[in-house]
């Protein structure tokens, strides 16, 4: 595996490609079966404008199928509360048909807390996604990491940034750094790997100095940037906060 930086002629933006790719899935030794991210375009103020690569596309059956049984028929037989569309399913398939729908939807549809006539967030992303929960921010969690530096952007942007000290958001990151470099469940997908080569020195000298089999995760990069803040003077060491969005949060995409 090779993975080559190039800089787009006359912007400094600097677009990573990987070359070659792995048959594995992440998460294979739960049972589940591989699947292919969702990719629809045309989503603006959709609910899944931002988040699509973490749910699960049309072309993964077998994975609806499991969902169904693993999942919503397991919730289903435990009498666990169900909402909305998700009251009465009886296929992988009719799941899946339930779940696009849902993907189109625009945001204001879908709740964080139950409302009559709208999705359940929390059974959006039980139902249709890998991930089985949504990734949490540093806000959602609690945590107390980045406060005594209350002008880094741990801090600052603690609402918008996924944690990347708790255990449930790991599979997330798995993901993340798939879809970053092309592999896995992302090697078919064009995906905006792009940044600023001298205003992100923090990505460039990441990618730049380290061999694929060797380097960190993006999940650690991104922790050092929760780190940083906007008036790093240090030339090895800067990034912008909008590029930390687009690679560590669920608004970036």
């Amino acid at each position: 595996m090779s993975v080559s930086v190039k800089a787009a002629a006359g912007t400094g933006a600097v677009v990573l490609t990987a070359v070659g790719g792995y048959g594995f899935s992440t998460f294979s030794a739960s049972g589940e079966p591989d699947w292919k991210p969702f990719t629809a375009n045309n989503l603006v103020g959709k609910y899944s404008e931002k988040t699509k690569a973490y749910f699960v596309g049309e072309n993964s059956d077998a994975w609806w199928d499991w969902s169904y049984k693993n999942r919503w028929s397991k919730d289903k037989n435990e009498n666990r509360a169900l909402h909305h569309n998700f009251i009465s399913v009886t296929s992988g398939k009719d799941l899946k048909d339930k779940c696009v729908a849902v993907y189109g939807e625009e945001k204001e549809n879908v709740t964080s807390a139950y409302q009559n006539g709208k999705y359940l967030e929390l059974e959006v992303w039980r139902y249709c996604s890998p991930l089985d929960t949504k990734p949490k921010t540093i806000q959602e969690t609690g945590e107390r990491t980045y406060e005594g530096s209350v002008s880094s952007y741990g801090w600052v942007k603690k609402e918008k940034f996924v944690s990347v000290t708790i255990e449930e958001n790991n599979l997330f990151w798995e993901l993340r750094d798939q879809e970053f470099f092309g592999l896995g469940n992302y090697s078919t997908i064009l995906t905006d790997n792009s940044f600023d080569q001298s205003k992100d020195s923090l990505f460039h000298n990441f990618f730049k100095n380290k061999s694929f089999e060797n380097r960190p995760k993006i999940k650690d990069v991104c922790g050092d940037a929760y780190k940083m803040t906007d008036t790093q003077e240090a030339e090895d060491k800067k990034v912008q906060v909008n590029t930390i969005i687009k690679f560590c949060s669920l608004e970036g995409n």
